[in-house]
């Protein structure tokens, strides 16, 4: 993969790590991020799987927290899991979906949130239904495994999915400062003025007047 990624060049950047998974209505699915030995993490009890891939330093995010299941409300197998801080971040949308209760999790346990496709097959549906693949966006300095990775831990993360980015409030109005400029071209009468906004970024903005 490494190889694959300094061909395709454009700061491609792979992440080492490994999927731990096990029946979704109970237990769940986990990545394991920034691992060092993959064939080392796998056990028969997926608690103790977990155990193996924190032993290696390893960031663990909880899949897609509402897939075949009736709500998002946390599993006995979860619970412990988060007791013993084996969970690092949460995916909080999955292709179209979105998991308010998984992003309110994030925020009570100061976990970073993700955005991802689990894509199974070719991606271009998102573009045919006019948005760009759902994503994660990293705020770290560089692009390297240190500083993504310190990002992470810091919670420096926004999840993206058709046109919607949701994350901390902090985050979601920095990034919208750094998107749109705003010039002041005219005073109007009564106090009213005229106001150019250009939106520097590719993210679309929809901007509403009252409530």
């Amino acid at each position: 993969a490494q190889k694959a990624a300094k061909a395709f060049g454009d700061g491609m950047l792979i992440i080492p790590g490994c999927e731990i998974t096990r029946e979704p209505k109970t237990i769940g699915h986990f990545n394991a991020l920034f691992t060092t030995d993959n064939n080392a993490i796998y056990d028969v009890d997926p608690m103790q799987a977990l155990r193996n891939a924190k032993k290696q330093g390893a960031l663990i995010t909880q899949n897609h927290p509402g897939w075949s299941r009736k709500s998002c409300d946390i599993t006995e197998f979860e619970q412990k899991a988060f007791d013993e801080n084996l969970i690092d971040g949460v995916e909080i949308m999955n292709g179209y979906w979105f998991y308010p209760k998984a992003m309110q999790r994030c925020v009570d346990k100061k976990l970073y949130m993700l955005g991802c496709t689990d894509i199974h097959a070719q991606s271009d549906h998102f573009r045919q239904n006019g948005y760009f693949r759902t994503m994660t966006f990293v705020f770290a300095k560089e692009n390297t495994l240190k500083a993504v990775r310190k990002a992470l831990e810091k919670g420096m993360t926004l999840a993206y999915s058709a046109g919607n980015i949701a994350g901390d409030a902090k985050l979601l109005q920095d990034l919208f400062k750094a998107s749109v400029s705003c010039k002041f071209l005219a005073q109007g009468k009564k106090g009213a003025a005229t106001y150019a906004l250009t939106n520097n970024s590719s993210i679309a903005y929809k901007l509403r007047v009252g409530k």
